[in-house]
């Protein structure tokens, strides 16, 4: 099969849908003093889907408020502007996962989203115990970690068949199988996407140095604890990234973390308890 070039990646990520055009309002908004929560709910409330799907989040055991949140204007009171324009940007990624299930191609973007999450509530739990570290921050670097492999299952379907067919062949790793098939791994593409859409350089560089945490520049804490999540998201079995392997926990990002071993029992347990709440409240259309 001849080899994708990365030339081929940009054009075919530039013709993807963006995320939410309310996602850079809400950007734009937050950057500007003058914008009060009322108005940033008003444009928020535009999009009736991310209204419906961020109420329905700020209102679960994930926040657990103890009143009921009726408004986009009072979860954004509440929460704040930048840990609301993460929500934001975590519900508009979810449509890239959706699909009716009933294929192949479903399935693995099922079992992708399913790894996604787990990542999420992983980095998320980890952010909890590092210092640094914003949760809701490390909930969407998980999240978006390995984008450029839904890219790849939708832009490039024959080709992502043959990497899939290899790791279950030879027994290799996903991102070994990449190399192999078409000589892009989705780290790579991951960081076209993020500059596409202009997303934080940190965020960016967690999702294209998630294997390789040692190179980061921008954040190596964040990029340290989205390396960890996906390894510990790999270790409980929730989904699938594609294969079956766990990578080697990089020392450089272990030690980047300055997390003590004794932490990531108790880590373990709640990343499976909120694994399985937020399961039923982030969930793309199958």
């Amino acid at each position: 099969m001849e080899r994708i070039n990365l030339d081929q990646i940009v054009s075919k990520v530039n013709t993807l849908p963006t995320i939410a055009l309310v996602y850079d309002r809400v950007c734009e908004m937050v950057e500007n003093p003058d914008v009060s929560a009322a108005d940033l709910g008003k444009a928020i409330a535009e999009d009736q889907t991310l209204t419906a799907r961020l109420l329905r989040i700020v209102n679960s055991a994930f926040y657990g408020f103890p009143e009921k949140i009726t408004t986009v204007t009072r979860a954004i009171s509440i929460l704040g502007f930048e840990p609301l324009k993460n929500l934001v940007l975590a519900t508009s990624v979810m449509k890239f996962f959706d699909s009716d299930g009933s294929n192949c191609l479903g399935a693995r973007l099922a079992n992708l989203w399913s790894h996604s999450l787990a990542c999420a509530v992983s980095a998320r739990a980890l952010a909890k115990r590092i210092e640094h570290l914003n949760p809701e921050e490390m909930f969407v670097a998980g999240l978006l970690h390995d984008i450029g492999k839904v890219v790849l299952l939708q832009t490039f379907p024959e080709e992502t068949k043959c990497i899939f067919s290899l790791v279950k062949v030879k027994g290799i790793p996903f991102l070994e199988a990449e190399h192999e098939v078409i000589g892009v791994d989705h780290p790579q593409i991951g960081s076209i996407l993020s500059k596409q859409w202009k997303l934080p350089p940190r965020l960016g560089e967690s999702i294209a140095l998630h294997h390789s945490p040692n190179m980061a520049q921008s954040d190596a804490q964040q990029t340290a604890a989205v390396h960890l999540a996906d390894i510990l998201a790999r270790a409980l079995q929730f989904g699938s990234g594609g294969d079956d392997s766990i990578p080697t926990l990089n020392r450089s990002a272990w030690d980047a973390l300055h997390l003590p071993m004794t932490r990531l029992e108790p880590t373990m347990i709640e990343i499976e308890r909120e694994y399985f709440r937020s399961l039923s409240l982030l969930r793309p259309s199958y």
